[in-house]
């Protein structure tokens, strides 16, 4: 493998010029490998993507206290239900057609949501 070299094309951010010049960088194949291999985290590494309030262990409750010390308002429920009751309320008539705002939409059929299985799938579990 000492004798193969990877040619990588890519953009210095070190470079101060204001245009960016894609350059060229020859390696030997295994020093390729192993810079490669470095982005690889052992298999024991666990990856934690938040820590502190927005840890998930109890987030929501300590978002809530957040917002309490920072005088905030609790957000609205981001679920939706019933999305035409979602749109009545937003003073939006889910009937008109979006496209000339007069004529009249009719279902041809409702998609069900993940959220509200039929009775007969609830059974089944």
């Amino acid at each position: 493998m000492s004798g193969y070299h990877i040619k990588r094309r890519y953009i210095d951010n070190k470079d101060k010029s204001d245009e960016k010049v894609e350059k060229t960088m020859q390696l030997p194949a295994a020093e390729f490998i192993r810079r490669f291999l470095s982005h690889i985290p052992p298999k024991q590494f666990r990856r934690i993507r938040y820590y502190g309030f927005l840890a998930n262990g109890h987030r929501k409750d300590k978002l809530t206290t957040c917002r309490q010390l920072l005088a905030l308002p609790d957000p609205e429920q981001p679920y939706i239900a019933d999305m035409d009751e979602y749109l009545a309320k937003q003073g939006i008539d889910s009937s008109l057609c979006p496209k000339c705002d007069q004529g009249k939409l009719r279902a041809i059929y409702h998609l069900l949501s993940f959220h509200d299985p039929p009775e007969c799938f609830l059974q089944a579990a």
